[in-house]
């Protein structure tokens, strides 16, 4: 029988917290009222995203799993409003199995993005990474590299390197440019990223602490820029490379610090 897993936030946790505050005296009602403006606030500005990138064209309603994401926000904003009404027992619940569908609908998203990286040879059927001139198998010249079909913004600016050192999220940010995914779908790929360097900037205790925090806020400005559409990939995606270098070289210096 198949166990059932609840998926949280950091908008989730930050409203559950608040209230678990209120209910030990630790918090005030003002308290759990800005808590529960700012969610939603968050869970506004994604569904205006959302619309805004079906507005311009960049993702349809007749895609299932955009519908599902829009929806699983839609959810979420009447569980707040569930909250406000003074439920938070039931609004909780409610922000809960949002939050699930939520999440089942971005597993969709990645594997689709994760297949949209992958090219199959038509030779041998290995799969291999979009943009690759050769199978890495039989070593045959790749149909799609041919063609010139997966140029990107980023190489036509040429942002990228054969064999440059990155770091495992740049090298994320480039292969999705790369291969061409929808703006939606970097979206989301940022966020994640987004995610993980915060969490880096805020516990990060090592050497270099000063350099090493500023480059990853360079980072995240860089995310930033990159958000604000399509015509600002490329310049993002420069700025998010040079902070990646500037990581690369503080490791490196640690490295050799400890040898």
């Amino acid at each position: 029988m198949a166990t059932h897993t609840d998926h949280d936030s950091p908008a989730l946790a930050a409203l559950r917290n608040c209230w678990q505050a209120v209910q030990a005296g630790q918090a005030s009602q003002e308290d759990l009222e800005l808590t529960l403006q700012a969610y939603s606030d968050r869970v506004q500005f994604e569904l205006n995203r959302l619309e805004g990138q079906v507005f311009h064209g960049h993702s349809s309603w007749d895609d299932p799993i955009f519908s599902a994401i829009f929806e699983g926000f839609e959810q979420q904003l009447e569980a707040v409003a569930k909250c406000f009404e003074g439920d938070m027992v039931g609004g909780l619940a409610m922000a809960q199995r949002a939050n699930n569908f939520l999440m089942a609908a971005h597993l969709k998203l990645m594997e689709r993005v994760e297949a949209q990286s992958r090219v199959n040879c038509p030779f041998c059927n290995t799969v291999n990474e979009r943009g690759s001139e050769r199978c890495s198998h039989c070593n045959r010249h790749l149909a799609e590299a041919q063609t010139g079909s997966t140029l990107s913004v980023v190489q036509d600016e040429g942002l990228t390197q054969k064999n440059r050192p990155m770091t495992e999220n740049a090298l994320k940010l480039v292969r999705a440019v790369e291969a061409e995914l929808s703006f939606e779908e970097l979206y989301v790929l940022m966020d994640e990223i987004e995610e993980r360097l915060v969490g880096h900037q805020e516990n990060y205790s090592g050497p270099f602490h000063e350099e090493t925090v500023e480059a990853l806020e360079r980072s995240l400005e860089a995310l930033d820029e990159m958000r604000c559409g399509e015509g600002h990939v490329a310049s993002g995606l420069d700025k998010f490379l040079s902070a990646s270098d500037d990581l690369l070289a503080l490791l490196a210096r640690l490295e050799a610090n400890d040898n």
